[in-house]
C-alpha cells in the first residue's frame, strides 16, 4: 500500500501489467467525468418543457357520436382548463354539471381501432365507490376484455397524462371508454380526454431517447461518485496516517449522511437574500458540482486501486454488476400485468398495492418547493400516511442528487406518462436510491470479514448479491435495503465492543426505515454471544449478568438518541400509530386470539415452505394487482419478493436446509439468537401481510442468513466436496431464478420482448440486465469451484479467525 505514495509516474509503471486494477482506475475517473457532467447539464439545459402534440384517434365509424349517455359533457369541469403543454384538438369530457358536481350517469365512447399504443387525459375521482374509468376491449375472436384506465389514487382537480398500451391483449381488435359518475358534490366527478396519439416534434425516438439514456446513465455516475468518493477520499487519508485501511464498512458512509446533510439544507436555508430569492437546486448543485470536479482530479492523481485490497476491488465490481442489473430493470419500458402506477414515471416495476418506493422522492418534491412537511401540499402528497411515519435520510440524501441534474420539481404527485429520463427527476431519484442500496454490499463484505477470511467475505458478499430478493429490493426503491445496511453497520460494531456506536448506528437505519428497529432482537442477542474482553475475569454469572445489562443498556441509549430526535423534530405532528399497529392487527380477519394465530401461521409457512404461498394463498391481494386477479406466471415470479425460497434460489434453498441443521448442532446459541427467535418476534408482529414476510422488513435477517449459511460453509469445507459443488452450482442457477423474475412475468404477458418507441432503451435494458446477471452468476460459480481448490487460512496460519478463537475458549 505504500505505493500510492510515490509519484504518479512510478505508481503507473509499477502496474504495467494489472488490466483489472487499470480498468478499476480508468472506470473511478469514468465516473466523475459523468457526475461532473451530470451537474453540468443541470446548469446549462435545464429540464426541456414538455408538450404535447396530439392527433386523435379517428372513430370506426365516421358519423358515431363520441359519447353516448348522460351526466357528462365536454369542459363539464369545475376550475379545470386545458392543460397547457397540449396542443391539439383533444375533446375533454366531465361529469361536474351545474356548477355543484351532483349529476350522476354513464356514458360509452365511440369505438376505436385497437392501436398498441395511445394517451388519455384523467382526472376527478375515478376511484370513488361507484365510479369507474374503464376500457372495453374487443379481440379478433369477438371476446371482450376490461382494462382499467383509473390511476391508483384519485387525481382531483389536476390532469393526468395516461399512456395506455393494448400489447397485453392477444387479437385486441377495436376498444371503447366507460366511465360512470354514481357520487355527488364536488368531490365525485370525473373527467376523461378521447384516446389520441402523441405527434410532438421529434417523437420519442431516435435522438430524444439517446439524449435521455444518456441523462440516465450520468445520473447514476453521479450517485455512485457522491456517494462513494468521499469514504475512499478518507481512507486514504487515514491509510497515510494509521498505516491501514479501514474497514469497506465505512466507505459508504461519509457520501450518505454528507448528502442527507445538503439534502437538509438545501430546505432549511434563508430562502433570500436582499431581494433574490436562492433555489434549492442551487444550494445542492454548486457544491456538488465543485465536489465532482475536486474528486475528478484526486482520482487522476490518485490510483483507486491503492486503496482497496485484491477481494474489495473484486467487490467494487460486483456492485458496478449488481447496479447495471437494476438500472437495466429501471430502463425496461415494459412491466408485468398490472404493474403498480404502469405507464407512469413512479412505476414500480412490481404488481400489488406497495406504492413505497415512490414516498421519499416525495421529500425532493418538498424540498425542491421549498415546503413544510406539514403543509396541505405534503399532506396531498403523502394521503394516508404522514412525514413522520418513516425516517428520511435516504431521502434527504437523494434529494441533491435529483435537484442537481436536469429536472423540474412537479406540484403533484409523479404520475406523468413515463419514459426513460424524465424531467421531473423520477428516474434521477431512481438512479439515487439504486446506488444507495447497492452500497449494503460493502457493509456485508465489513461484516463477513469479521467470521471469514477475505476470499470467503467475498464469497459472502456474492452469494447475497446474486439471491433474486436482494437484486428486487435494488430496483425497487424503497429504503429498506440501506435501514438493514446499518443493522449490520450496528451488528459490526457491537462486535467490535463499540455499543454506544452501534446504537447510534442502529438508530440510524431507523433514520431510513422503521423496520431498522425491527433488528434489535438480533443485536440484543449477539450481545450474548460475545466473549469476554480481554484481561477480564467474568467467570462469576452475577458479573456476566452485570455487564450484558450495561451492555445492552448502552446500545439502546443510542438507538434511543435518534428516537428522542425524531420525535423532536416532529412535534406535534409525529405519528408512526401505523406501524404500532401491525402487533395487534390479523389482515382484514375479525380480531380474535384464533385468528391473530392462524394469520401468523400463515404468513410464516408462506414465508419458509416452497410454493406455499404460490398453491395454497393465490387470491391473497398482496400478490396479485390492484385492479384484479393476476396471471398465474406473474404470481409465481412474485414469491422472490416475498418468500426465503424464491427469495435464495430454489436450488440454494435446498443447500440452505443442511447449512441450517449445521448450524442448529454446532452453532445453537447464534442460530437461535441470530435467526430463530428474530425471525419468530417478526412473525409475532407482523400482522397486516401474510403472503410473506421477507418484504415486510426481513433484509437484515435475510443478510444474515446468506453470511451465516458461507460461514457454516466454510467451518465445515473439509467435510464433504459433493455438497460444495452442489452449493456452486445451485449459486450458478440463480441466473435462471433472476432472469425469471426479471424478464418472463413481462414477456409472457406483454407478449413482446421490446416496445415501440422505446426499442432501442430496451435493448439496452435486456442487456444491462441478462448480461448482468449471466456474469455475476458466473463469476460466483468460478469463485466457490475456485475456493475449493484452495482451502482458506487466516495470516498467522490458523484457519480460525480470531473471533472464533475467543469463542471457542
Amino acid at each position: 500500500m505504500e505505493n500510492c505514495y510515490q509519484p504518479a509516474s512510478q505508481r503507473r509503471a509499477i502496474y504495467p501489467d494489472e488490466p483489472a486494477s487499470q480498468m478499476l482506475d480508468w472506470s473511478a475517473i469514468a465516473i466523475c467525468i459523468g457526475a461532473f457532467l451530470y451537474a453540468l447539464t443541470g446548469f446549462v439545459s435545464g429540464a426541456s418543457p414538455k408538450t404535447i402534440v396530439a392527433e386523435p384517434l379517428a372513430p370506426l365509424t365516421a358519423n358515431q357520436p363520441s359519447i353516448i349517455g348522460n351526466a357528462f359533457a365536454v369542459d363539464a369541469l369545475p376550475n379545470l382548463g386545458r392543460p397547457s403543454y397540449l396542443k391539439g384538438p383533444v375533446a375533454l369530457y366531465g361529469s361536474f354539471l351545474g356548477g355543484s358536481g351532483d349529476s350522476t350517469g354513464s356514458v360509452t365512447s365511440a369505438v376505436y381501432p385497437a392501436v398498441p399504443d395511445f394517451y388519455m387525459f384523467v382526472s376527478g375521482y375515478p376511484n370513488r365507490p361507484g365510479n369507474r374509468l374503464l376500457l372495453e376491449v374487443e379481440t379478433t375472436n369477438h371476446q371482450k376484455t376490461i382494462q382499467q384506465v383509473a390511476p391508483f389514487e384519485d387525481t382531483g382537480g389536476k390532469w393526468l397524462l395516461k399512456r395506455i398500451s393494448l400489447r397485453a391483449i392477444e387479437g385486441a381488435k377495436s376498444f371503447r371508454i366507460l366511465a360512470t359518475d354514481a357520487n355527488k358534490g364536488s368531490d365525485g366527478w370525473v373527467g376523461f380526454s378521447l384516446p389520441f396519439l402523441d405527434r410532438q416534434s421529434g417523437g420519442r425516438t431516435g435522438l430524444l431517447i439517446v439524449k435521455q439514456i444518456w441523462f440516465t446513465l450520468l445520473a447514476m455516475a453521479a450517485s455512485m461518485a457522491a456517494l462513494w468518493a468521499p469514504g475512499f477520499m478518507l481512507r486514504r487519508e487515514w491509510l497515510r496516517v494509521r498505516h491501514h485501511l479501514f474497514s469497506p464498512v465505512w466507505i459508504a458512509l461519509p457520501g450518505l449522511l454528507s448528502l442527507a446533510l445538503l439534502g437538509l439544507a438545501a430546505w432549511i436555508a434563508i430562502d433570500k437574500i436582499g431581494t433574490h430569492q436562492i433555489a434549492p437546486r442551487l444550494i445542492c448543485r454548486v457544491p456538488l458540482m465543485i465536489f465532482f470536479a475536486i474528486a475528478l482530479v484526486y482520482f487522476f492523481r490518485i490510483r483507486l486501486s491503492s486503496m482497496v485490497t485484491g477481494s474489495e476491488m473484486r467487490l467494487l465490481a460486483v456492485t458496478l454488476a449488481v447496479i447495471a442489473i437494476a438500472a437495466g430493470k429501471s430502463m425496461y419500458s415494459l412491466g408485468p400485468v398490472g404493474e403498480l402506477f404502469h405507464g407512469e414515471v413512479s412505476r414500480t416495476l412490481e404488481i400489488g398495492g406497495r406504492s413505497d418506493s415512490r414516498l421519499p422522492y416525495h421529500v425532493t418534491q418538498l424540498i425542491g418547493k421549498h415546503q413544510l412537511p406539514t403543509s396541505p401540499f405534503a399532506r396531498e402528497l403523502y394521503g394516508t400516511w404522514t412525514f413522520s411515519d418513516r425516517g428520511q435520510l435516504a431521502a434527504l440524501a437523494a434529494a441533491p442528487l435529483v435537484l442537481t441534474g436536469a429536472t423540474r420539481m412537479p406540484d403533484h404527485k409523479p404520475e406523468d406518462a413515463w419514459t426513460v429520463f424524465d424531467p421531473q427527476g423520477f428516474t434521477a431519484y431512481r438512479c439515487a436510491m439504486i446506488a444507495f442500496a447497492a452500497s449494503t454490499l460493502f457493509f456485508v463484505y465489513g461484516v463477513s470479514q469479521l467470521f471469514l477470511p477475505d476470499s470467503w467475505a467475498l464469497l459472502a458478499c456474492l452469494v447475497t448479491a446474486t439471491s433474486p430478493f436482494f437484486i428486487h429490493e435494488i430496483f425497487f426503491t424503497w429504503p429498506k435495503l440501506e435501514a438493514a445496511a446499518f443493522a449490520l453497520l450496528s451488528a459490526y460494531l457491537v462486535v467490535r465492543f463499540r455499543f454506544l456506536l452501534g446504537g447510534l448506528a442502529l438508530g440510524l437505519g431507523y433514520m431510513c426505515h422503521p423496520s431498522a428497529l425491527l433488528s434489535t432482537p438480533a443485536i440484543l442477542g449477539l450481545l450474548l454471544l460475545l466473549p469476554r474482553r480481554e484481561g477480564t475475569d467474568n467467570t462469576a454469572l452475577w458479573r456476566r449478568a452485570v455487564e450484558m445489562v450495561v451492555r445492552a443498556a448502552v446500545v439502546m441509549a443510542g438507538l434511543a438518541f435518534w428516537l428522542v430526535l425524531w420525535r423532536m423534530a416532529n412535534q406535534p405532528n409525529y405519528t408512526q400509530t401505523q406501524f404500532l399497529g401491525f402487533a395487534f392487527a390479523s389482515g382484514r380477519l375479525v380480531r380474535t386470539p384464533g385468528n391473530w394465530l392462524r394469520f401468523r401461521l400463515d404468513s410464516l409457512l408462506n414465508t419458509l415452505v416452497p410454493l406455499n404461498q404460490f398453491f395454497f394463498h393465490s387470491t391473497d391481494e398482496n400478490i396479485n394487482a390492484v385492479e384484479g386477479p393476476s396471471p398465474g406466471i406473474v404470481r409465481f415470479f412474485v414469491q422472490p419478493w416475498s418468500t426465503v425460497p424464491a427469495g435464495a434460489g430454489f436450488l440454494y434453498f435446498l443447500c440452505l436446509l443442511r447449512m441450517v441443521y449445521l448450524a442448529a448442532v454446532r452453532r445453537p446459541g447464534w442460530m437461535l439468537a441470530l435467526l430463530a427467535i428474530p425471525l419468530l418476534v417478526f412473525t409475532a408482529y407482523m400482522g397486516v401481510d401474510r403472503s410473506g414476510m421477507l418484504k415486510e422488513g426481513l433484509h437484515a435477517w435475510f443478510i444474515t442468513l446468506m453470511i451465516f449459511s458461507v460461514v457454516m460453509w466454510w467451518q465445515s469445507r473439509h467435510e464433504t466436496r459433493w455438497f460444495w459443488r452442489l452449493c456452486a452450482l445451485a449459486l450458478l442457477t440463480r441466473v435462471l431464478d433472476l432472469l425469471g423474475m426479471m424478464i418472463v412475468p413481462v414477456v409472457a404477458t406483454q407478449h413482446a420482448i421490446v416496445e415501440p418507441p422505446f426499442v432501442l432503451s430496451d435493448v439496452m435494458a435486456l442487456v444491462l440486465m441478462v448480461g448482468g446477471a449471466i456474469w455475476l452468476c458466473w463469476y460466483t460459480y468460478r469463485v466457490a469451484m475456485g475456493l475449493s481448490d484452495k482451502p482458506a487460512k487466516t495470516p498467522d496460519g490458523d484457519e480460525r479467525l480470531p473471533f472464533h478463537r475467543a469463542l471457542s475458549r
